[in-house]
C-alpha cells in the first residue's frame, strides 16, 4: 500500500496522523461528498490495520511469557481500535465540511463546549450561536458521529438539549427495521453516506439522509 514511516513502528500513529495520510492519498475532490467520506474512511481503516499488523504481529509471533502479558497486549490493541474509529470519522467529516467551504469559524464548531456542559461532535452554525439564548433554536443543528451505532445511538439524546431533533452520522452497514424505528421515534435522523444505503432495509432507505443532504440543509439555514 505504502511505506510505513519508521517512527510509526516505534510509536503507533495517532488518528490525526492516519487521517492526514488518507487525505494525502485520496485527494480527489471531484468525487461526491458521500463517496469521499466512504473512500477516505475505508482507506484510513486499511492504513490503521496495515500498521497494526506490522507493529503487533511480530510480538504475537514471538509469544508471551505469561497470560497477563498476553492480556495486556490484547487490551491495548482493543482500546486503540475503539478510540481510533470514532475519532477518525470525526476528522474525516470535518475535512469534508472544510472542503465544502463550511469554514469552522463561521458555519460550524467541532466538539464545542456547550453551556449545559455537553460536547457533541458538531454544532451548526457555531458554538457561540448555540450558547446565545437569543439565537433561534430552529436554526441550530447538531451532528453526532459514530462509526457504529447499535445501542450507542442513545448517547446522542443527552447532547445539545436545545436541539430537539438530532442528526447522527454513521458508516455502519445497516440496521434492522426495528432499530431504525426506535431511532426515528426518538427524534434522531440517521445520516448515512449514499454508497452504504444499499446495506439498509429497502423500507428505510428513502428515509435516510446522505451527508450531501445534511450539508444542503445546513446551507439553507444560513
Amino acid at each position: 500500500m505504502f511505506k510505513i514511516p519508521d517512527e510509526w513502528l516505534q510509536v503507533f500513529p495517532s488518528p490525526n496522523a492516519l487521517f492526514e495520510k488518507s487525505v494525502q492519498i485520496e485527494k480527489n475532490l471531484e468525487l461526491s461528498i458521500d463517496e469521499r467520506l466512504v473512500k477516505r474512511s475505508s482507506l484510513q481503516h486499511e492504513i490503521f490495520r496495515f500498521v497494526e499488523e506490522a507493529s503487533v504481529l511480530p510480538q504475537v509471533r514471538r509469544g508471551f511469557s505469561s497470560i497477563d502479558e498476553f492480556l495486556s497486549v490484547a487490551q491495548t490493541v482493543l482500546q486503540r481500535r475503539k478510540a481510533s474509529s470514532d475519532q477518525s470519522l470525526v476528522l474525516q467529516v470535518k475535512q469534508i465540511l472544510i472542503e465544502e467551504n463550511l469554514v469552522e469559524e463561521s458555519h460550524f464548531s467541532c466538539q464545542p463546549k456547550l453551556i449545559e456542559k455537553t460536547k457533541p461532535d458538531f454544532v451548526f452554525p457555531s458554538e457561540e450561536a448555540y450558547n446565545n439564548e437569543r439565537f433561534s433554536d430552529q436554526d441550530l443543528r447538531v451532528l453526532a458521529v459514530k462509526s457504529t451505532i447499535r445501542d450507542r445511538w442513545r448517547q446522542v439524546l443527552e447532547e445539545a438539549k436545545r436541539v430537539p431533533t438530532k442528526h447522527l452520522l454513521t458508516v455502519q452497514e445497516g440496521v434492522s427495521k426495528e432499530q431504525f424505528q426506535q431511532i426515528t421515534e426518538a427524534n434522531v435522523r440517521l445520516v448515512v453516506p449514499k454508497p452504504i444505503h444499499s446495506e439498509y432495509p429497502k423500507e428505510v432507505r428513502s428515509r435516510l439522509m446522505t451527508l450531501q443532504d445534511f450539508i444542503d440543509e445546513i446551507r439553507s439555514c444560513k
